[in-house]
């Protein structure tokens, strides 16, 4: 039964009328950077919501005495922390990793709840993020086929309307409902074996312009422990939706090099519009121009000469298997992608 219907139901009966809390919680996922986790505890406490809010941090273990360290101050910044409506520390004993502790954690708090926000302690937000999240979350709370809500979005020269839907998930600032959750596989193998038995992996990669593909080899093979492009996958298999904003509503703060899964990146400077972003419904259907728009946008973070599909096909090889080609063959090969 619907609260609306709950509140129907209360007033005919002439019951007492509750105010219920119906904002989902955000879950944040923190580990050995107390600086910006600090940040982004602030960002998201300057979106009036907060205070209608429940906040659940799972801090995750240490693995040696730095981080340890990092790990007290965190703990001590979240237990004296106000502005929430309640505040919940959950504390690892041992180091999980990144993909573990997101993937319980979210099961475990979809297991309590309808929809949750997530986040990591490298995505500061919007002071409007939370009545975005809120609002759509609620509008495609039934809509089978959308996977969830992200905040970020890529700075594309494209202009797109004010929300539109592209194929598969994503991960810097997001939310989903438990009817989703479900679909995400975690064997890496199983989404690798769907995506090449149905001739997927080009489109997943939108278009060879992205190495979602490759990422996903390289989680099954060790080499990463990604769950985003397991979840990417996982919807995408699914044939569902994310709903993106144009007016991006989140920005990553990690490319500075200060986490266990991030490197020296092009930092994201860009200001966050003071107006909120209007959540309409709309049929759940990819946008066509918004994934030319993303398309163009990762090919634009390559070096040029691997921005075709030649080019990218060497590129690639020179990347992961130099050490079996010769320098001299390496260096003629490099010198003719760039030149093409």
């Amino acid at each position: 039964m619907t609260l609306w219907k709950l509140l129907d139901c209360g007033l005919k009966l002439r019951l007492p009328l509750l105010v219920i809390n119906v904002n989902p919680p955000v879950v944040l996922f923190a580990y050995s950077r107390p600086e910006h986790t600090l940040r982004v505890l602030n960002s998201l406490l300057g979106n009036p919501e907060a205070a209608l809010t429940d906040l659940v941090v799972y801090l995750d273990g240490p693995r040696n005495e730095p981080d340890r360290i990092a790990g007290d101050s965190i703990s001590e910044m979240v237990t004296n922390l106000t502005g929430f409506r309640s505040v919940k520390l959950i504390q690892a004993e041992k180091n999980k990793g990144l993909a573990n502790s997101i993937v319980d954690g979210v099961t475990e708090q979809l297991m309590e709840h309808e929809s949750v926000i997530v986040m990591e302690d490298d995505i500061e937000v919007a002071p409007t993020f939370l009545r975005y999240m809120n609002d759509a979350l609620d509008l495609y709370m039934t809509e089978e086929k959308v996977a969830s809500i992200h905040a970020h979005v890529y700075p594309v020269n494209l202009e797109l309307p004010e929300t539109f839907f592209v194929r598969g998930a994503d991960c810097w600032g997001w939310g989903t409902w438990r009817r989703a959750w479900q679909y995400f596989e975690t064997d890496g193998q199983v989404l690798l074996e769907r995506l090449e038995s149905r001739g997927l992996c080009r489109e997943f990669d939108f278009n060879g312009s992205a190495e979602f593909t490759q990422m996903l080899k390289d989680q099954i093979s060790g080499k990463n422990d990604s769950w985003a492009v397991r979840w990417h996958a996982s919807t995408f298999l699914q044939d569902m939706v994310t709903l993106y904003p144009r007016s991006t509503q989140a920005i990553n703060i990690g490319q500075d090099g200060g986490g266990s899964h991030r490197g020296v990146g092009i930092l994201d400077n860009r200001g966050f519009d003071s107006q909120p972003v209007s959540v309409v419904w709309q049929a759940p259907e990819p946008l066509s121009n918004a994934h030319a728009a993303f398309k163009e946008y990762f090919l634009s973070q390559r070096p040029h000469y691997a921005r075709t599909r030649l080019g990218l096909a060497i590129f690639q090889v020179l990347q992961r298997g130099s050490r079996v080609i010769p320098d001299s063959v390496r260096v003629r090969l490099v010198g003719y992608i760039r030149n093409n």
